[in-house]
């Protein structure tokens, strides 16, 4: 099969390929380099052998499908697509972001079955993502551990190859019957078949039985003449719960199913604050194939640094900006503690009647207070969320400083916003009610710092943001 070599120019000169990726039964995937300002992507095409086929015609429009449903979405767990697609030897080329790490079959192959967790952890936000994508109308109808991407960074899973996903309601069932073996339920193996949001359950639920068990459970064209194997059976160490919740998302029959994600998820075994902060420490372990330390010793040090500062206090100045919010983070209502945040910034300025702020008083807000603030956040996250978080994005994986040129950069600005997960569609998030109040948010996403700004209403969201951001950041200095 012929693929594209390295060096080759696309797109009139404005990518060039740096390597390929990978490919399946029906695309390929390779890594690209933008001329215009060295940044990598992936791009994603139709294989050779596709290509060829005298059926290419309706795989073109599969493909295009497959653009246009993910550049509609926006989720912190999804493949972030670029909508400016292109062609190349008259096939349709989709742009989307290079994300540097392994799918979960790569390492169920080299590590073996996940501690059950672990495998909760990724399922439950790869289910968060999938409900997203089910909101918006469709289904994805390919869920496997090759389609799931763990980020080498952090450990967070990704959910890619939306090559099968399908617009869907209640009143249009039909669909092609294309599948992947073990994973499909009983409905895709038929042209006709009684498709919904089930569907994508039971992938998710035998995803899941493979993460825990190691092994690939029957297709489901097999289990009319057979029983599944419980995962229970195949590992003594998977708690009952959990093994009836995986059975009961893969039920054959699509209406003894749960009806939604969101309804299967709930059937899990829950997972106290402390175990997510377990598990985020377990993953860094994992990480043993990079060669620089990863972003969260670098937070952990900036944490360490702060609660000295903190812990220095003069004893007379030991005042609390807020027992409430504390409270509220160590619930992890993210939500509430985002609101209370920006109540106490308002608060702290004498702001509260005009709901909005101005350079000079972020620049006034005292030291101590913000110190406080930002280490209830770092603790409570465990180095998720927190402004210090956002300053060292900025600085570290942005390469930029703490300087008001800088921030004068449109680029600059929205290069940061999307890595904190800010944008939608593309655009600011023009409502802080959008952004993603839970630990599947790309770190530093919190505090929103989104003010109502209802002093100045002709101010349009962008110009805001923008001020406010860059002048909490110039704030930060006060942590080094």
């Amino acid at each position: 099969m012929h693929y594209w070599q390295k060096g080759k120019h696309l797109n009139g000169g404005k990518y060039i390929v740096e390597e390929l990726l990978g490919g399946g039964g029906y695309g390929v995937t390779y890594k690209i380099k933008d001329n215009n300002n060295n940044k990598i992507y992936a791009l994603k095409t139709l294989n050779n052998k596709r290509q060829q086929q005298n059926i290419c015609q309706q795989l073109q429009y599969q493909f295009i499908n497959e653009i246009i449903t993910l550049a509609k979405c926006s989720h912190p767990n999804i493949v972030k697509v670029y909508p400016q697609a292109f062609s190349a030897n008259e096939f349709p080329c989709m742009v989307m972001d290079y994300i540097e790490g392994k799918d979960l079959a790569q390492w169920l192959a080299t590590t073996g079955k996940f501690a059950e967790s672990k495998a909760i952890d990724i399922i439950v936000r790869v289910g968060e993502a999938l409900n997203y994508v089910h909101s918006r109308g469709f289904l994805h109808r390919d869920i496997k551990p090759a389609n799931i991407l763990l980020r080498a960074v952090d450990l967070s899973p990704v959910l890619i190859d939306f090559g099968l996903a399908r617009e869907y309601s209640s009143d249009i069932r039909s669909m092609t019957n294309a599948k992947t073996e073990c994973f499909a339920p009983i409905e895709q193996y038929q042209r006709n078949g009684d498709f919904g949001t089930w569907t994508d359950v039971y992938a998710l639920a035998a995803t899941l039985y493979v993460l825990v068990t190691g092994e690939l459970p029957l297709p489901a064209t097999y289990r009319r003449y057979a029983p599944l194997v419980p995962p229970k059976q195949l590992s003594a160490n998977i708690s009952d719960r959990l093994s009836e919740a995986i059975l009961k998302g893969m039920e054959l029959e699509p209406k003894n199913r749960p009806q939604s994600v969101e309804q299967w998820l709930k059937l899990l075994p829950p997972r106290s604050p402390l175990e997510r902060v377990k598990l985020a420490n377990d993953n860094r372990s994992r990480l043993t194939t990079l060669q620089t330390p990863t972003y969260n010793e670098g937070f952990d040090r900036l944490r360490a640094k702060i609660k000295q500062r903190v812990d220095s206090l003069d004893v007379n100045n030991h005042s609390n900006p807020s027992d409430r919010l504390k409270h509220l983070l160590e619930k992890q209502q993210w939500d509430e503690a985002d609101r209370e945040t920006i109540e106490i910034f308002l608060r702290l300025t004498k702001r509260e009647k005009y709901g909005s702020l101005r350079d000079r008083d972020i620049a006034n807000i005292p030291a101590t207070d913000l110190l406080k603030i930002d280490l209830l956040w770092l603790e409570a996250s465990n180095n998720h969320f927190g402004i210090a978080i956002q300053r060292e994005i900025w600085q570290s994986k942005l390469g930029l400083e703490l300087d008001s040129k800088q921030f004068r950069s449109s680029e600059n600005l929205r290069d940061f916003g999307r890595l904190l997960g800010w944008y939608e569609d593309n655009e600011l998030i023009k409502n802080r009610d959008r952004y993603t109040f839970s630990l599947a948010a790309p770190q530093g996403h919190l505090p929103s710092l989104r003010f109502p700004c209802s002093e100045f209403p002709n101010v349009n969201w962008w110009q805001s943001w923008k001020r406010i951001s860059s002048s909490f950041l110039l704030q930060t200095k006060v942590y080094t």
